[in-house]
């Protein structure tokens, strides 16, 4: 470690110790030292700093010296003067030191006293005196602020500070600091001071806010002058600041406004407030609001009286109208209210901050009322007829109005009566007004007049203005009750009328306006009579018409046509006519005739049915075909005989079972159809079904278990060993059997994959899904509910009942069936197809002998032959058929195949039936009609 210049100095000490001098040596307990060994650091210390002392010692013995008593005292040995007591251990004939350090130094000379004792020998004491030199030592010796009068906030005051400097030493320049409240600090320069003299410093300063402040006054801020002392320096002057006069506003400003009175006037109130005040003032006051669109809008300025000493308060109001806001949009604006404005002397206020007050003043929209153009049911009308005109008002304010709508129409004035209009409302008033005669424009105008005490804001959109078109045609109406029929001898005519005869039709019509007006007159089948014309130069005139026919039998029709049907209407009358004799053979071939033409074309629209039929009808297996295709909710490739999709698990079984209407034909036809088999309309297939989301199908490993291998596989457990032999003794065919037995084997193992499909559905369809899909096939609910096909009127068990004829119950008194009921077993044989002995046929059975004890049995001769060909290759048979037949059918029989899905639907839908069983709405397994649970997929059921 590297040594310190102390040590340095101690080691030439003890050098220096070693030059024999004259000075002599403290001697205790073998250690030595003198005043010589004292140092002190620095050599010329200043009052108030320090000085470090060092003492070195020495152990002239050759042992140790322990427990060695050293102490430093200053000025005197005396306990209250004591800087140092220690004990050290000094090794043998070694040099040792210690140390102190003196603080805070006083000017002049001073001595530091050393003592030290070892191994109980009597203390050795020796000093050693220096000077402390002397220091500036600056301070504020008084400072005053001149309260001769009143201070009050923001007064100009002088201030005056005494700098002396009570120290030895001069004293260069320095700078005073002054700190003020509520001012910024001041910085004041103070002259060269010697040793105890002083200089006043003076400046002015702000008064601040009313109250007791302390002002402080600190010498030398910047510390450039190296002092006695740097503590304590500062001092601080009291100044009292009065509070004068201030005014302000107790609360916010009040609004106050009549809610019918839209364009004012707005009554502003409030109260001002003095403090500190003497006798009555008129403060000088004015209202301001922002205009959001720019600028200030101000009212007339006004002054408020108050008066009292110290605390007053005075109410006060001022009032604005339209005149004065009237620029100001609707809306809510902020009403200011400010003392002084215009800064008017005498008013000097403790503060102006609270100058101002304010308050919300609200101007409401004036409702406008505006009328929609008037609409007419017909616009063009006939003169004199009424036209409906509907026109529509709007307040668009948020005031309720009121008024009516004022008009003219075809130079008649009218009014409507009073309407009353909610805020926003919008009503459409209706009324009937008559157009004059003639041909003309007949004009509507009108305006909406607001009511005594109402509004409108917009005079100019409450005008209305629109016409209808009055038209003056001619219009005849038919007189009935002036028809009359002559014949050619101009006698009224007999009825009926006579076949070929000569009639002239007459008849009246009135009229309305005027005009000119063509009419045809024929006999029904457009051949034209005659033409009339006719012309109405009087409103209110009859005119005539007539028309000569020839009679026609069977009925004779005339009309009168119009050549504009607006004039009139078309007039037909029809007469019964009488023929002739003669005619009558004529009438019956043309009847004849007539009905062999409907019979044709009645036929014909037969066979064009029948081939519509025959050409859009889809065979069998197409429409199967189209059925067993793609799944129809996820349009998954599909076999044709699976009960759920392999793809989506979609449940095939209960949609093999939906039917609906064909929107071409309406006939009922299933919903996998992508055509219907009546008409070949394509149909939405998907429509019929929730969409699914196909997923690839895995192939699921069944679990193979393996059969106990037998050593020997020619062992015949239980049976016979000779089955083909067996077998023919019973009458049965061993091909036959393998042949039902492998058929049967097939089919059980086909209820077992389905049977384990349907079981392990769900967890297949489950492996790739997320848990999202999851849970929405969970929620996936195929429809249970009845199909078009179950609800069609076709399939109810009255329908085919009828369909089979005439039927014979069977009461309760009846009994049972007996052999005389033979027409009806023969019927049920043909409805069901079942095959039966009827009573009188003769049955014989074969390979039995008739025994002829019993009593009444017929004996006949009876023979029996019990031999038989030996065939080998023909096994016993139970059938009737002879040995060659048997054998063609065996070469003919096909191999077993498996059943169509037609037939395995049909089979399967049979076997459901006669085993009543249920079957699961989750799964599809079977169950019995009574279980409330699923042994396949542990569905639960209510």
């Amino acid at each position: 470690m590297q040594r310190t210049p102390k040590a340095a100095i101690i080691v030439a000490l003890l050098l220096v110790s070693l030059i024999p001098l004259s000075v002599q040596a403290g001697d205790s307990g073998g250690v030595q030292s003198s005043a010589a060994q004292l140092s002190l650091t620095p050599q010329n210390p200043v009052m108030g700093g320090s000085v470090d002392i060092e003492v070195g010692l020495y152990n002239s013995a050759q042992s140790d010296a322990f427990n060695v008593q050293v102490a430093f005292y200053k000025n005197s040995i005396s306990t209250q003067n004591r800087l140092l007591q220690d004990e050290i251990t000094i090794a043998g004939e070694a040099f040792t030191t210690v140390s102190v350090t003196w603080n805070g130094l006083t000017e002049g000379v001073q001595k530091v006293w050393f003592e030290f004792s070892a191994g109980g020998d009597i203390p050795v004491q020796f000093n050693e005196e220096f000077t402390v030199q002397g220091l500036p030592n600056l301070r504020v010796d008084s400072a005053s602020v001149d309260q001769s009068q009143p201070v009050y906030s923001g007064d100009v005051i002088d201030f005056s500070a005494l700098v002396l400097n009570s120290g030895t030493v001069d004293a260069a320049g320095s700078n005073l600091l002054l700190s003020v409240p509520e001012s910024a600090d001041v910085i004041l320069a103070t002259p060269a001071l010697t040793a105890g003299s002083s200089a006043w410093v003076n400046t002015t300063i702000i008064a601040p806010s009313s109250g007791i402040h302390l002002i402080e006054a600190t010498p030398d801020i910047d510390n450039s002058i190296y002092e006695a002392s740097e503590t304590g320096k500062t001092e601080t002057v009291q100044l009292v600041v009065s509070s004068r006069m201030d005014l302000s506003f107790k609360d916010d400003l009040t609004v106050v406004s009549d809610p019918e009175a839209l364009e004012g006037p707005w009554m502003i109130s409030g109260t001002i407030v003095r403090t500190n005040g003497t006798g009555p003032a008129n403060i000088p006051m004015v209202l301001e609001i922002n205009n959001p669109l720019g600028g200030v809008v101000m009212g007339a300025p006004f002054s408020v009286q108050i008066m009292g000493t110290g605390y007053a308060e005075q109410p006060f109001s001022a009032e604005l109208n339209s005149s004065t806001i009237g620029s100001l949009p609707d809306g809510d604006h902020v009403v200011t209210a400010r003392i002084n404005p215009f800064g008017e002397s005498g008013f000097e206020q403790e503060s102006t901050d609270n100058d101002e007050a304010s308050g919300l003043l609200t101007i409401s929209p004036i409702p406008d009322v505006n009328v929609d153009p008037p609409l007419c049911t017909s616009c063009t009308v006939q003169s004199g007829d009424d036209v409906e005109w509907r026109i529509t008002v709007t307040n668009t304010g948020d005031k309720a109005v009121r008024g009516y709508i004022e008009y003219t129409f075809d130079g008649i004035n009218g009014q409507s009566p009073q309407i009353t209009l909610a805020d926003g409302e919008i009503l459409t008033w209706t009324v009937s007004l008559p157009t004059n005669l003639g041909e003309h424009e007949a004009l509507f105008t009108g305006n909406w007049v607001a009511a005594v005490g109402s509004w409108d804001d917009n005079k100019q959109n409450s005008k209305f203005s629109t016409s209808a078109q009055v038209e003056s045609k001619l219009k005849l109406s038919w007189e009935y009750a002036s028809l009359s029929v002559v014949d050619a001898d101009n006698e009224r005519a007999a009825s009926p009328l006579q076949d070929g005869a000569a009639y002239t039709l007459s008849i009246n019509m009135t009229s309305k306006e005027t005009g000119s007006a063509n009419f045809s007159c024929d006999d029904g089948s457009g051949n034209i009579l005659s033409t009339m014309s006719t012309t109405v130069a009087v409103r209110g005139d009859r005119v005539s018409l007539s028309c000569t026919f020839t009679a026609t039998a069977a009925m004779t029709t005339i009309r009168f046509i119009p050549e504009e049907t607006s004039i009139a209407d078309l007039f037909t009358m029809s007469f019964a006519t009488m023929a002739a004799a003669d005619a009558a053979d004529d009438s019956t071939s043309s009847d004849a005739g007539t009905m062999t033409l409907f019979g044709i074309g009645a036929l014909i629209l037969v066979g064009i049915l029948v081939a519509a039929v025959l050409l859009t009808r889809e065979r069998e297996e197409e429409v199967e075909r189209d059925i067993f295709d793609y799944c129809p909710a996820c349009d998954g490739e599909l076999e044709g005989t699976e009960d759920r999709c392999p793809h989506c698990s979609f449940n095939l079984k209960k949609a093999r079972s939906q039917f609906h209407d064909c929107h071409e034909c309406g006939e009922s036809i299933p919903d996998l159809l992508d055509n219907c088999a009546y008409c070949g309309a394509e149909q939405d297939v998907s429509s019929f079904f929730e969409r699914r989301e196909r997923k690839e199908r895995k192939e699921t490993v069944k679990e193979m278990v393996a059969l106990p291998e037998e050593e020997d596989e020619d062992r015949i457990v239980t049976g016979t060993q000779n089955f083909a032999e067996t077998v023919k003794e019973f009458g049965f065919d061993e091909e036959h059997l393998e042949e039902e037995w492998d058929a049967n084997i097939e089919a059980a193992e086909a209820e077992v994959e389905a049977a384990y499909d349907r079981r392990h559905a769900d967890e297949v369809a489950l492996e790739d899904m997320t848990e999202e899909e999851i849970e929405e096939y969970k929620s996936q609910v195929v429809t249970t509910l009845k199909s078009s096909r179950d609800e069609s009127p076709d399939h109810d068990l009255d329908a085919i009942l009828a369909s089979k004829g005439e039927l014979r119950s069977l009461d309760k008194d009846d009994g049972e069936l007996s052999a005389s009921d033979a027409s009806i077993r023969e019927r049920l044989f043909e409805i069901t197809g079942e095959e039966g002995v009827l009573p009188g046929e003769k049955v014989t059975v074969g390979m039995t002998l008739t025994d002829s004890a019993l009593a009444g049995n017929e004996v006949a001769e009876a023979t029996a032959n019990f031999t038989f060909d030996d065939d080998d290759d023909l096994p016993l048979s139970g059938s009737t058929k002879t040995a060659e037949e048997q054998r063609e059918d065996a070469k003919s029989r096909k191999p077993v195949r498996r059943r169509s899905a037609r037939q395995r639907k049909k089979d399967e839908a049979e076997k459901e039936v006669s085993n009543q069983t249920a079957e699961c709405g989750a799964c599809g397994a079977d169950l019995p009609p009574e279980a409330d649970e699923c042994g396949t997929c542990g569905a639960r059921f209510g």
